[in-house]
């Protein structure tokens, strides 16, 4: 969790997005604002006792900061433009999706490409489920974007939670979910989605309104074959068997057809 205000976020955002020279004119002019009521109140001060006009001693109390402020200003430009570099590296770096807290699309195709070129080089059962959430964008358009992220991330645990240590699964697309069961031909595979599209509507959901819904799943699924060992072929073949089941009514499992 970030323990970034708002404002400083915001602040930053909004620094990052101009060219330099113009981010470090703007920190320059912030910071030259907290100087003008101490030059003020010392010009208003002095100005008598020691003979020198208030206007002078005023730009004479403002030249110090005036020759420091752009370098000060620069510093905290490279500091920031780090900062923001160092952060993006890091969510780089992180193998889940902040939503769902499953692996990223990214991490997930780069794992699942090992699991599909081990199992082909070893002649192991493998198979890939491509979870779809029905209707999804109704309940966005009827209780707001929120409560679709609320059914996401609660549709993403239902899904994780049955699955073995050595399963993966991730977030394939918006509200799509991709499960790679190494080991696992079609009969098991098969059962492990029944079992799950008959579980997520079972969960009710209870979203930011304070309302209750329950969604349903379709599910597509592929098995690995000698003739396309590649991860891209078996997620083309499981998107395939996708869309036939939303095509066929929704919530419900549909198989690739052998190749």
């Amino acid at each position: 969790m970030s323990v970034e205000s708002p404002l400083i976020r915001e602040l930053r955002h909004r620094l990052l997005a101009h060219r330099p020279w113009r981010a470090c004119l703007r920190l320059g002019l912030l910071g030259l604002l907290p100087c003008l009521p101490p030059a003020a109140l010392l010009a208003a001060v002095l100005a008598g006792p020691i003979g020198v006009s208030p206007a002078g001693l005023f730009a004479l109390a403002l030249l110090v900061p005036v020759l420091m402020l752009p370098w000060l200003a620069r510093l905290i430009y490279e500091m920031l433009a780090l900062l923001d570099h160092q952060r993006v590296r890091l969510l780089d770096l992180d193998p889940s999706d902040p939503l769902t807290r499953l692996l990223t699309r990214r991490h997930f195709f780069e794992r699942a490409s090992r699991e599909v070129a081990l199992a082909a080089r070893h002649g192991t059962p493998l198979s890939l489920l491509l979870l779809d959430i029905d209707r999804l964008s109704a309940i966005n358009q009827r209780h707001g974007e929120a409560a679709g992220d609320q059914v996401l991330a609660e549709v993403a645990g239902l899904v994780h939670r049955p699955l073995r240590l050595h399963d993966l699964c991730g977030r394939y697309g918006g509200e799509e979910f991709a499960v790679l069961l190494s080991g696992t031909a079609l009969a098991g595979a098969l059962t492990v989605a029944e079992r799950l599209r008959h579980a997520v509507p079972e969960q009710r959901i209870v979203l930011p309104d304070g309302e209750v819904a329950s969604v349903t799943v379709s599910i597509g699924v592929a098995v690995l074959e000698p003739e396309r060992a590649t991860l891209p072929q078996l997620l083309a073949r499981a998107d395939e068997a996708l869309r036939c089941a939303k095509l066929d009514g929704r919530d419900r499992v549909v198989a690739a057809a052998p190749p």
